[in-house]
């Protein structure tokens, strides 16, 4: 995150770390899960954690930690950019549902009909990877991933499009993803225009092994030294179903950098819950719930033992249950917590559930052009600093009072009276209470 201007909010960074705390899952690992040697690195050597430490408490923060997921008009890069550079987040994403749609080269989202699949061309749900990719130009030190659609099972196809996107932009990212959520595909191994409504075609774990392999094996002869996610697992809220399938692709696809998995720990409001029910300590807590049993797992086969394990799509959720607490304190809170567990556990990467959109999940409403508490929260934090540095200036703050008196006009009624202070040094920030009531105090 070296660059990064970072916000002034002390209280967030003691709420993240006192909810971890608070909530205490089982002891966490201080170090995340290094990536092994054989295969390629997703992030550059010259980078450094950061250690975070309050008491017993300690979260390590990886170079790449804080991510978000670009979602909408990405047109507007230079002022994306902007917004990113007041918060911590290093890592961004093109992909979610609608990769598995779109054909970047002739700019269709294909959608399914009775009668098969139909381009179109002005859906307002197209997101375009070249304005993706003019955004992470404007930022060259991020890690960014483009999500390749995989639910056609057409590696050429896929490659075809990674090497389109290059050509097009002069770029390549630092990561391709296989896909998105395979377990909840419905048109698998059809190609777009044969996509329709009338039957599904979902792949089993063993079968997305296989289209996994095969883009792989694509992708290495295509970009040799390119950093590859092997899936982009869908919740574990949702099911019991990310571990076996994170299991059996690193065990038979082998050569991948990562894998990843999506996390809405209360079932995206599924029961239409109330503010006890979002914030109970199951939710708090869950991100590194699940991801303690994935790592278990998988560290238990020689072949995928270390394999980093990223939370690369996180959120409250966006079922109508949910819509009442999108980009509130609430859902602050909520982020806050899960980032701190997500911390202590030393997960490598934790990536928000979007940025910048017109709808009410993301950060930073383009519509309105306004903030919301989550933004506010990502733009106040202080990972850089430990919780012992943040003490020592309130500490040194201290040390700089002074104690004023003076003599009231005791004339002036019994009223509420202000107190204003005015120091020659304009520079100068004053701290005062606003006033007092006679009588009360001296």
């Amino acid at each position: 995150m070296a660059g990064r201007s970072l916000g002034s909010s002390i209280v967030f960074v003691i709420l993240l770390l006192a909810v971890a705390g608070f909530l205490g899952l089982p002891t966490p690992a201080t170090h995340p899960p290094s990536i092994p040697t054989d295969r390629p690195a997703a992030i550059p050597a010259t980078n450094t954690t950061i250690t975070i430490t309050q008491g017993s408490y300690r979260g390590t923060e990886t170079p790449d930690f804080w991510g978000t997921l670009i979602g909408g008009n990405q047109s507007d890069s230079s002022t994306i950019a902007k917004l990113l550079k007041a918060t911590p987040i290093k890592s961004l994403q093109f992909g979610a549902d609608q990769i598995e749609a779109e054909n970047w080269s002739t700019g269709c989202l294909y959608q399914a009909t009775p009668v098969g699949g139909v381009c179109n061309p002005s859906n307002p749900d197209y997101v375009n990877p070249v304005d993706f990719a003019h955004l992470c130009q404007l930022l060259p030190t991020d890690l960014c991933t483009v999500g390749l659609p995989a639910e056609i099972n057409d590696a050429s196809t896929a490659t075809y499009l990674a090497h389109w996107l290059v050509t097009n932009t002069s770029w390549t990212p630092t990561c391709w993803a296989i896909g998105n959520e395979p377990r909840v595909w419905t048109q698998f191994s059809r190609n777009w225009t044969s996509w329709n409504t009338v039957t599904n075609s979902t792949p089993s774990s063993a079968q997305f092994d296989t289209t996994a392999l095969n883009y792989t094996d694509a992708l290495r002869h295509a970009f040799p030294s390119t950093c590859i996610i092997g899936i982009e697992m869908d919740s574990a809220r949702q099911g019991v179903f990310t571990t076996p399938w994170i299991y059996d692709l690193t065990t038979a696809v082998p050569n991948v950098t990562a894998v990843a998995f999506h996390a809405y720990p209360n079932e995206q409001c599924a029961n239409n819950e109330n503010l006890t029910d979002v914030l109970s300590p199951t939710n708090l807590t869950a991100v590194a719930t699940d991801y303690q049993n994935v790592s278990s797992n998988l560290s238990a086969h020689p072949l995928s033992a270390g394999l980093p394990i990223d939370v690369s799509e996180f959120g409250l959720g966006l079922l109508a249950g949910c819509s009442k607490y999108l980009g509130t304190p609430t859902e602050a809170v909520f982020v806050a917590a899960n980032a701190a567990q997500a911390l202590s556990h030393g997960i490598p990467q934790f990536t928000f559930f979007r940025f910048y959109c017109s709808a009410s999940d993301c950060m930073w409403n383009s519509t309105t052009n306004t903030s919301t508490a989550v933004y506010q929260l990502y733009s106040g934090l202080l990972t850089h600093m430990s919780i012992d540095q943040i003490y020592e200036r309130i500490e040194e703050e201290l040390r700089n009072q002074y104690s004023l008196g003076f003599t009231p006009d005791t004339s002036a009624g019994s009223g509420f009276r202000r107190i204003t202070v005015i120091v020659k040094q304009k520079s100068m920030i004053v701290q005062t209470r606003e006033g007092y009531y006679p009588g009360s105090e001296r």
